[in-house]
């Protein structure tokens, strides 16, 4: 027998001696798991519905979403194959082929654990690029992209380098070295933690800059807000990693491979939450009429149609103009046209970029609007009539 795996059963025998057996992690490892599993494809299933409902196409963070439920079941499936070699339970309780199979199962799980973090993030990102149509959260977007995939590299480059030689990390009888791999655990959770609150802050500004009541306001921020339980979830996966050891790999291991695909679904459903807007909107006011039911104009002839509220993104934030008031309109294609009157419509062009005839704007599934900012211009033309002059009719 090789010395060196001599040594390491001594040493597991030690450790053995101190175990329970009668412990067992893995059905609750297995059930969390596929219970966050469930819940994230109901999520994402909601998210593509409500979007073909409003007669929208699905754009790259829909499809990201999709990407990452996808690697969640990959997650998962690597979870219950882990269990199956013994992950949940005490080292001492492990046969040797055991102790080799399931970290190979780990070292497919970790990349991809970190890749389905990173399109989560990305998803959430190009979300917010597509919904607000303001140049700030667009080089925001793109500048915590950029930091997101410069802490994914890394991340992804130690989970497959971090022991050499390479089979030191199946075979830790093996002559070689291994990064601390707690240490990695805990620098890859608190970095993580830290953009997830970077991100999720993001439109709090633009939110809170909208043209609109207070009340609207902080429904708006409370519906983005509702995605910062995923910092939580995040927080408390970190906590269970605190107790790991390496003499008892396979039953410190087990709480934070669940809690894993906890994170994950937990992230996979705070990137859904926003989209869910009119959704909310419609069970809430079948719940609570009286509160959010849709209150029906009543006009008659003669009457001004009431034109509802329009919540704007993207403003600069300044106040209006005291001495303006506030009045109802028609469209215009409804005034009649006058010799020598001309109406110029100044339309923002990257709303019209991302709201544009392809059905992917977030009108309805945020109910936020752009504001149009229309400049009406009335020339009088003068015709001589002999010394006469007579003017335009008044519109």
């Amino acid at each position: 027998m090789d010395p060196n795996l001599a040594a390491f059963l001594k040493e597991a025998a030690k450790v053995a001696a101190t175990q329970d057996f009668t412990e067992d992690r893995r059905a609750s490892t297995r059930n969390l798991s596929i219970a966050f599993l469930v819940l994230a494809a109901f999520f994402v299933a909601l998210r593509l519905w409500a979007r073909y409902k409003h007669s929208q196409n699905y754009w790259i963070d829909d499809w990201l979403i999709v990407v990452s439920l996808v690697m969640l079941g990959g997650s998962v499936a690597c979870t219950i194959l882990a269990t199956h070699f013994g992950v949940g339970l005490h080292s001492g309780a492990l046969t040797l082929d055991q102790s080799m199979a399931f970290p190979k199962v780990l070292i497919v799980n970790q990349p991809l654990y970190i890749t389905t973090i990173l399109t989560i993030k990305v998803s959430i990102l190009l979300m917010y690029y597509r919904i607000f149509p303001v140049r700030s959260m667009k080089i925001a977007a793109y500048v915590m992209s950029i930091i997101t995939v410069l802490w994914w590299i890394p991340l992804m480059i130690l989970t497959q380098t971090h022991c050499l030689p390479y089979e030191k990390l199946y075979k830790p009888w093996v002559p070689g070295h291994c990064v601390n791999e707690q240490a990695l655990i805990f620098a890859l959770s608190i970095t993580s933690i830290i953009t997830d609150i970077m991100i999720l802050s993001l439109p709090l500004p633009h939110v809170w800059r909208l043209h609109t009541t207070m009340t609207q306001k902080i429904s708006l921020i409370v519906i983005f807000l509702l995605g910062s339980f995923v910092v939580f979830t995040s927080i408390y996966r970190f906590t269970r990693f605190i107790d790991f050891t390496p003499k008892d790999y396979s039953y410190t291991i087990a709480p934070g491979m669940a809690w894993n695909n906890v994170e994950l679904g937990s992230g996979i459903i705070s990137a859904c939450f926003p989209t869910l807007g009119p959704l909310l909107k419609k069970v809430l006011s079948k719940l609570l009429p009286a509160t959010f039911g849709s209150k029906s104009s009543k006009g008659s002839s003669g009457s001004t149609p009431k034109i509802p509220a329009i919540v704007t993104i993207g403003g600069s934030g300044a106040k209006s103009n005291p001495n303006s008031k506030t009045r109802s309109w028609t469209k215009l294609s409804d005034f009649s046209k006058y010799d020598g009157t001309t109406i110029d419509s100044h339309e923002d062009k990257t709303y019209q970029d991302h709201h544009g005839s392809d059905g992917s704007g977030d009108e309805t599934p945020l109910r936020i609007m752009k504001r149009y900012e229309v400049t009406c211009t009335e020339e009088r033309l003068q015709q001589s009539r002999g010394d006469a002059k007579v003017p335009l009719p008044e519109p």
